[in-house]
């Protein structure tokens, strides 16, 4: 028989259960109040971004539990795809909830610009603000919040150590700035920060997991829009008011301001187009389009009567993505005039770039096509296709006016790349290879200086040159001082004396985006040990060793050897390779290209160029290095 207080008990529960039911986010995000822009201090509502409200039935629709959001800049995203989440699983649900920054030493800053003015604004989640610690009486935020209600805000960052982000488990996970989290540092011996977030929900099965990632779309490698292949890849489909069919028109569909003589009559004659009827349609007809839209995942269509049609797609990923055409809080007529704007600019000039940059990754959510072939990333087809049967390894072109060798250093292997300077300003590369450094079996200097002996025979017996019978020694070679600099400069002072200005052997030092984040410096003017300023380089005086040391700029100048890879092959610039079989330059191409040139817009700082590292690349340390070498020399393709 069933006890009076087990009976008061279940009464009880089931009265608070009723007082405080759990909300799915479409009803929880109602009490939500605009805490900036120019809706401060109105309550959310879906009417003025409509595209929210199919994101936010998604999600409460359990069918996905991997969310991928993007959109323009300054369009409510960050609300939706990071700030919402976030407090939803926290307040609402009273969860721990890891929140995955690009940087640990933003987490005070999100929590005070984004998170806290959002509590502050619903006087209900401001009661569930902690009284103590982190997070409470204005205090500063490190990496975690505890709320009244149990919930828990957990900061991990993307450039944080592998140990910064073990250790901790949640069900649900969150990431912002989402390109940050595709790379992998180069001291980490783990996969990509996401995957490492992913694992802090290893003990829940993954039905019960729960992620949300938001970001801008910067190039097709990095997230969001790198999750988009093996995803729902859902498109947000409008009626035309024309023809009725469901349309999602983008950039292209946007016609008229081009026709303008000036940016006013750009927003005049702007309208968009139905790219199935080709009628116009003006900003009225495009808000109540947006208005009745829905969503249609990959293999789907809608009918004339809005009705989703087609299975749903064999995934539990959501990439949903939304456009200018979607953006309600930015008309026609300024989207028109934007485009106007950078219609203006010369077309071959990096100004130009950077405001087409602008207009896709922060007006269209999409990635930046190049119509400049070198902007393009290196492929290893591309190094292999540069072999030329009209030069076997070891020979020299007879137009050669420079030779250069390249040295990365190692503690097993030294990596070297010479590199021909011709007269016609092309470039050929009569021999790559390895030579390897026994520090298995002689203490470190011993072992380095027997390798280094080695190199020193190469360098000095030289390469046979075409209708010459003496050999070409090599002018120069650089040598990286990147590992164990000490036993470096002591083989090389007692092979020939301290390196001088104009020594064969030059000690070198790469600074760059891949050199431990510390970035190359062109000094103004000589002075104060600084000997030499060249273009991208530069030679001090070693104090230390009281000898000359070369400093230059990786990225620029691999940049510039991967350029020579896609040059036409008779075009001043332009690399050839000696023959040999497709299969030796196999290993070549995975060095030449497991560095990427990544180009970033930042708004108000243009383009930033960055090289990030995928893999091994000592041959592309050791032929950047030559490539520098052969500037050092006064070699000049321009001037052919």
């Amino acid at each position: 028989m069933v006890s009076d207080s087990l009976v008061f008990e279940l009464k009880r529960c089931l009265q608070r259960a009723r007082l405080n039911p759990v909300r799915g986010m479409e009803a929880w995000i109602q009490d939500y109040v605009i805490a900036d822009g120019p809706n401060l201090g109105l309550p959310f509502q879906f009417e003025t971004q409509p595209i929210t409200k199919l994101l936010i039935q998604e999600i409460d629709s359990r069918r996905w539990n991997e969310v991928f959001i993007t959109g323009p800049s300054q369009s409510g995203k960050t609300l939706i795809g990071f700030v919402a989440p976030a407090l939803y699983h926290t307040l609402e649900l009273g969860e721990t909830y890891v929140l995955g920054i690009p940087d640990m030493r933003m987490a005070n800053n999100k929590w005070q610009m984004d998170l806290l003015p959002a509590i502050k604004a619903n006087f209900r989640w401001e009661r569930l603000l902690p009284l103590a610690g982190p997070g409470s009486q204005g205090g500063i935020v490190r990496d975690t919040i505890t709320f009244r209600n149990g919930g828990v805000l957990k900061f991990m960052s993307a450039n944080g150590s592998d140990q910064a982000r073990a250790g901790f488990t949640s069900r649900v996970v969150g990431i912002t700035e989402a390109a940050r989290f595709s790379r992998v540092s180069d001291t980490s011996r783990e996969a990509d920060p996401l995957r490492q977030m992913r694992a802090r929900q290893a003990a829940y099965d993954e039905p019960q997991r729960m992620l949300y990632v938001e970001g801008t779309v910067t190039v097709d490698e990095d997230l969001p829009w790198s999750a988009k292949a093996d995803s729902s890849d859902s498109k947000i489909m409008s009626q035309c008011p024309h023809c009725g069919e469901w349309i999602a028109p983008e950039r292209e569909n946007l016609l008229g301001w081009n026709d303008a003589v000036n940016v006013f009559e750009a927003g005049l004659l702007a309208r968009w187009f139905c790219y199935l009827c080709g009628e116009a349609i003006n900003e009225e007809e495009r808000r109540e389009s947006v208005k009745n839209s829905v969503l249609a995942h990959v293999g789907q269509t809608v009918s004339k009567r809005g009705e989703v049609l087609g299975p749903m797609p064999q995934t539990n990923r959501l990439f949903f993505r939304y456009s200018g055409w979607h953006n309600l809080f930015v008309t026609t007529a300024t989207l028109a005039k934007e485009e106007w704007r950078a219609d203006q600019i010369d077309k071959e000039t990096s100004d130009y770039e950077n405001a087409q940059k602008e207009l896709t990754q922060f007006k269209w959510a999409i990635p930046y096509k190049s119509n400049n072939l070198e902007s393009q990333p290196l492929e290893k087809k591309d190094v292999i296709r540069r072999r030329t049967e009209a030069y076997p390894k070891g020979l020299l072109p007879a137009k050669t006016t420079h030779l250069a060798l390249g040295c990365d250093v190692g503690k097993y292997a030294l990596h070297y790349f010479v590199l021909a300077g011709l007269s016609n300003g092309m470039l050929h590369c009569p021999s790559y290879g390895i030579i390897d450094v026994p520090s298995a079996f002689l203490d470190w200097e011993s072992a380095i200086s027997h390798a280094l002996n080695e190199l020193f025979d190469l360098c000095e017996i030289g390469f046979a040159m075409q209708g010459q019978t003496e050999p070409r020694q090599v002018d120069q070679a650089w040598i990286d001082t990147g590992y164990e600099p000490d036993a470096l400069f002591k083989a090389v002072i007692a092979h020939g004396g301290r390196p001088r200005r104009n020594s064969r052997y030059q000690l070198a030092l790469g600074r760059g985006s891949g050199q431990m984040q510390r970035m190359y410096q062109a000094p103004p003017k000589r002075g104060g040990g600084i000997v030499e300023i060249g273009h991208h380089w530069h030679v001090v005086r070693n104090k230390r060793w009281k000898a000359f040391q070369v400093f230059a700029d990786s990225d620029h100048w691999k940049d510039r050897l991967q350029d020579s890879f896609k040059q036409p092959k008779d075009q001043a610039g332009s690399i050839t390779l000696h023959y040999a079989p497709e299969r030796e330059f196999e290993r070549l191409g995975k060095h030449l290209t497991n560095e990427h040139r990544k180009v970033e817009f930042v708004p108000g700082q243009g383009e930033k160029v960055k090289f990030e590292k995928k893999g091994v690349n000592h041959w592309l340390d050791a032929a950047y290095n030559s490539r520098a070498c052969l500037d050092r020399l006064g070699w000049n393709p321009e001037a052919s």
